[in-house]
C-alpha cells in the first residue's frame, strides 16, 4: 500500500498542492527525487548484505523486516502530513521524509523477498508463491490508488491526505504481526560469516550472466513504468479533464485487472515458460499504453478500456520476474543459495533506478515540453495544453517498453530455457514422425 503512494502521489500531492504555482517546482521534485532515490538505491546492496549475516540468527531476515517497519510508518506519515513551513524548510522536510520512508521500506521488502525465495526448491513452486506474494501486493497497491483520491474529494487536499497517512498505521501494524506469527521459516541453511566486500555485495553477483541478462530486461521495462506512474494523475486530469474519485476509478480498473490476470499468467508460465508470458505481459502493457496517446476530454469509456487492458499485463510485470530471479539464484550458480538477499538487494537496487530514471525523467521532461511547445514550464493551475502530456506519459513510455520487448524476445533470461525466440521456433517445428 506504500509503495503507489510514493511513486504516484508525492509528485502531485506536493507539485500540485503544497508548492502550487512555484515556477519550475516540478524540475526541483525531480531533483529530489533523484538523489533520494539514488540513496536508496546504493543501500539497498548494503541492507542485502546485512540480512545474509543475519541467516544464522533463528528468524534473523524476519527480525530485521520487522524492526523496519516503524521507520516506514513513521517515514510515510512524514510525508503526507506535513507541519506549515516555508517553502525552503518543506524542501528539506520532503528530503528527509523521503530518505526514513525509503530506509524502511528497502528493510522491509529486501528480507520479506529473500525469504520468499527461500521457501521451497521447486521451479513451479516457487513461481506459486511469488505470484500470490504479488496478488495481495496488488491489493495493497489498489488500496494505495484509492484511497487517496477518495479522501481528497470528501475532505480536501491537506486533510484527506493526512487521513491517508493515519489509517496507513494500523493496516501496516496488523500484516506486521500475522508476518511474524504465521509466516513459514525457510528451508535453506543458514549462511557461514563472511568480511563484508564492497566487491562481494555489489560485484559478485553479477558474474551470473543470467542475472545480469534479466536485470537489463527488467531495467528498461521499470523505467518505462516509472516514466508513465509519476505523471498518471497529471495524465488524467490535463488530458481526460477528469476530477475526483475517476481518477480512482481508472487506478482502481488497471490494478484490479492485473489481479485477475495473475491466474492467467500462472498458467501460461507452466505452460510455455515464465519469460514467455513475461513478454506476453510487456506486449499488453504496450499495446494498451500506446493507445492512450489518441484519447482525448470526456472520453472515459476509452481509457477505461485503455486501462482494462494495459493492467492485464501487470501480473505479469509483478509476478514473474522476482520468480524468474529466484530460478537464476538456485539453479544458475550453486554456491548463491541461500545468499539471497545479496540478489535481492540489487534487485531493489534496481527497482529503485527505474523508479529515479523514469520519475524523474517524466516531470523534467513535463517542464521541457511544456517550455517547449506552449513557452511556460508545465503549470498545473493554469491551462497548459494536452499535447506534452500525452508525449510523456504514452509515447514515451510506450517505446522503452518496445526496447524492453524485443530485448527479452532476443536474449535468454532463464536458467532452464532459451530465448523467448528460440522458444517460438521449437514450438513451431513441425514435428517429424519415425517411419515404420
Amino acid at each position: 500500500m506504500s509503495a503507489l503512494p510514493i511513486v504516484v502521489t508525492v509528485s502531485y500531492f506536493y507539485g500540485k498542492h503544497i508548492f502550487a504555482g512555484v515556477p519550475g517546482i516540478l524540475t526541483i521534485l525531480a531533483v529530489i527525487f533523484f538523489v533520494t532515490r539514488l540513496i536508496d538505491a546504493i543501500q539497498d546492496p548494503l541492507i542485502g548484505f546485512v540480512s545474509d549475516r543475519l541467516t544464522h540468527f533463528h528468524n534473523g531476515r524476519m527480525m530485521m523486516a520487522v524492526a523496519s517497519v516503524p521507520f516506514l510508518g513513521m517515514g510515510f506519515y512524514a510525508i503526507f502530513a506535513p507541519p506549515g513551513l516555508d517553502h525552503h524548510a518543506m524542501l528539506l522536510y520532503l528530503f528527509v521524509a523521503l530518505l526514513v520512508v525509503h530506509l524502511g521500506y528497502s528493510g522491509v521488502s529486501i528480507n520479506y523477498h529473500s525469504l520468499g525465495a527461500e521457501l521451497s526448491y521447486d521451479y513451479n513452486e516457487r513461481t506459486r508463491v511469488t505470484i500470490w506474494r504479488e496478488v495481495f501486493g496488488i491489493v495493497g497497491l489498489l488500496l494505495g490508488a484509492g484511497l487517496p483520491p477518495f479522501l481528497e474529494t470528501h475532505f480536501g487536499a491537506a486533510d484527506g491526505y493526512h487521513r491517508v497517512a493515519v489509517i496507513f498505521l494500523p493496516l501496516l501494524l496488523i500484516p506486521t504481526c500475522a508476518f511474524w506469527l504465521l509466516s513459514p521459516r525457510p528451508i535453506t541453511p543458514p549462511l557461514p560469516k563472511k568480511p563484508f566486500s564492497i566487491f562481494q555485495v555489489f560485484v559478485v553477483p553479477f558474474r551470473n550472466k543470467r542475472f545480469r541478462s534479466l536485470l537489463l530486461v527488467y531495467l528498461i521495462n521499470g523505467t518505462s513504468v516509472g516514466i508513465a506512474v509519476t505523471v498518471v494523475l497529471f495524465f488524467i486530469e490535463g488530458v481526460l479533464e477528469v476530477e475526483g474519485n475517476f481518477k480512482f476509478t481508472f487506478i482502481g480498473l488497471y490494478f484490479l485487472s492485473g489481479i485477475v490476470s495473475v491466474v492467467f499468467w500462472l498458467w501460461l508460465s507452466r505452460r510455455t515458460s515464465k519469460s514467455a508470458a513475461w513478454a506476453m505481459g510487456i506486449a499488453f502493457s504496450c499495446i494498451g499504453i500506446t493507445a492512450a496517446a489518441f484519447v482525448g476530454p470526456g472520453d472515459i469509456v476509452a481509457f477505461a478500456i485503455i486501462c482494462v487492458f494495459a493492467g492485464f499485463g501487470l501480473g505479469a510485470d509483478y509476478g514473474l520476474p522476482p520468480a524468474i530471479l529466484a530460478d537464476v539464484i538456485h539453479n544458475e550458480v550453486s554456491e548463491s543459495q541461500g545468499e539471497s538477499g545479496k540478489y535481492f538487494g540489487l534487485w531493489a537496487m534496481a527497482t529503485k533506478l527505474t523508479a529515479a530514471i523514469g520519475g524523474s525523467a517524466a516531470l523534467i521532461l513535463l517542464d521541457g515540453f511544456s517550455l517547449l511547445i506552449y513557452g511556460h514550464a508545465y503549470d498545473s493551475t493554469v491551462e497548459s495544453g494536452p499535447m506534452a502530456l500525452i508525449l510523456v506519459y504514452a509515447c514515451l513510455p510506450a517505446i522503452v517498453k518496445f526496447i524492453a520487448l524485443t530485448l527479452i524476445w532476443r536474449v535468454r533470461i532463464e536458467s532452464a530455457k532459451p530465448s523467448v525466440r528460440r522458444q517460438w521456433r521449437l514450438y513451431r517445428r513441425p514435428v517429424v514422425r519415425a517411419k515404420r
